[in-house]
């Protein structure tokens, strides 16, 4: 985590926020993670797709799809 800065300011760059920019801060400590949560798996790949899916796409995309019939009421 202490090389956090230097991915995070390379992100708030990319996005033309400021080098310091929370969002951009917490992204960059996420995907640094990322070895950690592979560490063990079964599919390492997986795991990244999925944690990748889980920045790009919040917890919903975890869920799986929604129903298609709408609750009767």
């Amino acid at each position: 985590m202490r090389h956090a800065d230097a991915p995070g300011a390379v992100i708030a760059d990319e996005l033309d926020r400021e080098p310091d920019d929370l969002a951009c801060a917490a992204l960059a400590r996420f995907v640094l993670e990322v070895p950690a949560l592979t560490a063990g798996r079964h599919d390492p790949r997986a795991t990244v797709e999925t944690v990748f899916d889980l920045l790009l796409h919040g917890w919903r995309s975890q869920a799986g799809p929604p129903d298609a019939t709408p609750p009767a009421g």
